[in-house]
């Protein structure tokens, strides 16, 4: 992931992620996961790819992105407990 949930980001970038992850979900209640693109994403959010590309790797990382934001409002102390986003991101084909 392009974007670190635990820094402050500027009023541009906060805007930025809000219409992209809202574009997203905007798509995702119409329409399956692996049916959504990158372009769509971007169209639908009337961001430019390079942009979408600044702040996110795919759309993966959008729902990653979209995930960690909620957590943290909803328990502030959360990251404080947690090293790092990646210790809970893992292969979805590993089986448990």
């Amino acid at each position: 992931m392009k974007l670190d949930y635990r820094a402050e980001l500027t009023t541009g970038q906060k805007r930025t992620t809000r219409l992209i992850v809202s574009a997203f979900f905007l798509l995702l209640s119409k329409k399956n996961f692996d049916h959504i693109s990158v372009q769509e994403i971007c169209r639908a959010s009337l961001i430019p790819r390079s942009t979408f590309y600044n702040y996110f790797d795919d759309k993966y990382d959008v729902i990653r992105w979209a995930f960690w934001i909620t957590m943290i409002e909803l328990y502030p102390d959360l990251y404080k407990k947690m090293n790092h986003y990646d210790n809970i991101d893992y292969d979805a084909d590993v089986e448990i």
